[in-house]
């Protein structure tokens, strides 16, 4: 009988332990410029991706800028989501100080800020089905 007690508790306590280690996939986030929660769709994704390929890769590809600095390779977990938005928000690095990001609206911007935070560091777990 305690024998099954104890089983039962420290399966439970795996259930609990396993459940709070797997990253979740964000499906939202809140927004501090707009001070807005927005809804992950798969059609903003799919044009974030579109404009993190256009705007973003056409520098961050791994290779030297004109003026022979070197541009990591960028993607999306690069950073963690929190970073991603703190990037989109201050707009600290050089490529949003040097007029880079000006081709894409606001809205625009919303969208790649959606598709890198959603992609961001640690909210995937490797080889999981939400992969394939």
């Amino acid at each position: 009988m305690i024998t099954k007690m104890v089983g039962s508790l420290l399966g439970v306590i795996f259930l609990f332990i396993s459940a709070s280690v797997l990253a979740e996939v964000p499906d939202r986030r809140f927004d501090p410029l707009n001070q807005t929660c927005r809804i992950f769709q798969f059609t903003q994704m799919r044009e974030g991706a579109g404009f993190f390929k256009k705007v973003c890769l056409r520098c961050h590809d791994g290779s030297y800028d004109n003026g022979m600095r070197f541009m990591p390779e960028l993607i999306p977990r690069s950073f963690s989501p929190e970073r991603w938005t703190r990037i989109f928000t201050e707009k600290y690095p050089l490529c949003a100080q040097d007029g880079s990001w000006k081709e894409l609206s606001a809205e625009e911007l919303l969208k790649l800020n959606d598709y890198l935070y959603r992609g961001g560091y640690g909210t995937w777990e490797d080889y999981t089905p939400l992969e394939c």
